[in-house]
């Protein structure tokens, strides 16, 4: 166990982060894979802390889309396959990646009206 101060980062874990994140692993599993808890994953691409790791940042920062694209793929590839369910594949992309139901707000004059709407119909 490394002492106060030493850190656990060997440079042969940049080739498991991008293994994993290639495959569509999370943040929890390719800290498993590299033997340290997520939070100290999280230490090491965090500019603010003094165990801050630019290699392992960029690392994480090009495998997080690496598993993004994974899982759209999936998605895509598998949509017509009977075993795939898009609610739990929509679920985990919305809790993963941060993907939102589309939400356009319009400003609304003073007679209720959308303004967009009306800019429209005086085209």
């Amino acid at each position: 166990m490394p002492l106060k101060g030493e850190t656990k980062y060997k440079p042969e874990m940049l080739d498991i982060i991008e293994r994993e994140f290639k495959e569509g692993a999370s943040m929890l599993e390719v800290a498993s894979e590299l033997g340290i808890c997520k939070a100290t994953l999280y230490t090491w691409i965090d500019p603010q802390d003094s165990a801050y790791n630019e290699s392992v940042s960029d690392a994480v920062k090009k495998g997080v889309e690496k598993s993004e694209a994974w899982w759209t793929k999936k998605g895509r590839t598998t949509l017509h396959d009977n075993t795939f369910n898009p609610t739990l594949w929509y679920m985990n992309m919305k809790n993963r990646f941060g993907w939102s139901d589309k939400q356009e707000n319009r400003e609304v004059d003073s007679f209720g009206k959308e303004s967009a709407l009306d800019a429209l119909e005086g085209e």
